[in-house]
């Protein structure tokens, strides 16, 4: 809680100044991607989300977020690695009730999962057959574990 609530204020410090940015349109609703054969726990190494939809999160990143952040950010594992040991849902709320910085819950669920594929694709984790799904308890299933290494 206390990593998530740093880096959410950070984030939000770093934003302070920037410029409002367009709304996008919606994207249609995902399904979940399967579960790991290992012991049945999913997490962000098996392919949770398609490389489409990062294309998405990619366009609603730079509509969005760019104006505060840079893809610098969000790469080689940096970002991810502060949520290791939590769950993707845990992420997705941080950021549906953070970002944008102007507006926190502008973007639809999908445009959220979406933006978190991007992200993911940044760190350059594999993508999978199924996109990144929207639903909470869904999201809460995917556990975030370090981009190069074993689960905490």
């Amino acid at each position: 809680m206390a990593v998530a609530l740093l880096v959410s204020t950070t984030l939000l410090a770093a934003c302070a100044s920037a410029p409002a940015s367009g709304d996008t349109a919606a994207m249609p609703e995902a399904e979940a991607a399967e579960p790991s054969a290992e012991g049945g726990a999913m997490t962000i190494l098996d392919g949770v989300y398609t490389a489409e939809q990062a294309g998405r999160g990619e366009d609603l990143a730079q509509a969005n977020c760019m104006a505060c952040h840079s893809t610098g950010e969000w790469s080689n594992g940096r970002y991810i690695g502060l949520w290791s040991g939590r769950s993707v849902g845990d992420l997705f709320d941080n950021l549906e009730g953070t970002m944008p910085y102007d507006e926190p819950g502008r973007l639809t669920r999908q445009e959220y999962s979406d933006v978190i594929a991007y992200i993911f694709s940044l760190s350059d984790l594999p993508a999978g057959d199924a996109p990144l799904p929207s639903d909470g308890e869904e999201l809460s299933q995917i556990q975030v574990v370090p981009p190069g290494g074993e689960a905490p």
